[in-house]
């Protein structure tokens, strides 16, 4: 009796894009935060994360048939992006997102 609904190379495949799309998720995210971010939040410089999450991702597309080993790896260093250093530097806003001063109205009512 076969428990899977896919073959295995089939759900091997569907995992390794999984973990891609999570590895560029974290890519992305770091590359549209502020580098004045990660030095303001104590956290390693943006070029050091962006490094390290293209090596990844490079990694996951390009050895995930070779090796699981640098695609377990670069999963960590991804997961750690997203849950160390992402909620850090969130709190920083870029040019696209909203930052800087915000014009003064007056509350409540017309």
């Amino acid at each position: 009796m076969e428990i899977w609904f896919l073959p295995p190379e089939s759900a091997a495949a569907l995992g390794t894009a999984a973990l891609f799309a999570v590895h560029v998720f974290a890519l992305g995210d770091c590359l549209i935060r502020p580098s004045g971010a990660f030095v303001a939040s104590g956290k390693k410089t943006k070029q050091f994360w962006s490094i390290i999450l293209g090596v990844a991702a490079g990694c996951t597309l390009l050895l995930s048939n070779v090796t699981y080993t640098l695609v377990l790896a670069a999963t960590v260093a991804a997961l750690v992006y997203i849950l160390d250093v992402r909620p850090a530097v969130q709190a920083f806003r870029g040019p696209r997102g909203g930052g800087g001063r915000q014009p003064r109205t007056p509350r409540g009512g017309w």
